[in-house]
């Protein structure tokens, strides 16, 4: 199970999801649904998706939120080296 305490403020996520929703609705409903604590396959399960594409669309998050400006509430590559994200 993902520590909740290890996560940003919920406003931070809804504001990066937000921003991930202009560029790929899928991968920001992946964001808050990793950010609730559901796992690959309970989100695979969710969204009809394969396991295999929620992993690498969780890959492919992170590496956005690593690219996100050092001047977010957060700083995306901090938040994205941190948080692991769903179990398996």
């Amino acid at each position: 199970m993902i520590q909740l305490e290890n996560y940003p403020d919920v406003s931070v996520v809804n504001q990066l999801q937000k921003e991930l929703q202009r560029e790929d609705p899928t991968k920001a409903m992946i964001l808050k649904l990793v950010y609730e604590g559901l796992t690959i396959g309970q989100i695979a399960n969710e969204l009809e998706l394969h396991r295999h594409t929620v992993k690498s669309s969780w890959r492919q998050i992170k590496n956005w939120l690593r690219r996100q400006p050092a001047n977010s509430l957060v700083r995306a590559s901090s938040y994205a080296s941190g948080w692991m994200g769903p179990s398996q």
